[in-house]
């Protein structure tokens, strides 16, 4: 994320419930931040096909 979108470090957060956006409410103001979730290709729960290959979404909502 750093490396290919510019995103700095004290942006990203890793976290032990990732897929939990309720995990990362208190880090952020629910409404006006978007989340974007990034995981490896070895991701277990994730089939071919079903993860954002290196584009965001033209209008992302916040997660709330």
């Amino acid at each position: 994320m750093n490396r290919i979108y510019g995103i700095p470090y004290s942006q990203i957060i890793n976290s032990n419930a990732p897929y939990k956006a309720n995990s990362l409410v208190s880090y952020f103001d629910e409404d006006n931040t978007i989340l974007v979730y990034a995981s490896t290709g070895k991701d277990p729960r994730l089939s071919p096909g079903k993860y954002l290959k290196g584009k965001l979404p033209k209008n992302p909502k916040p997660f709330s």
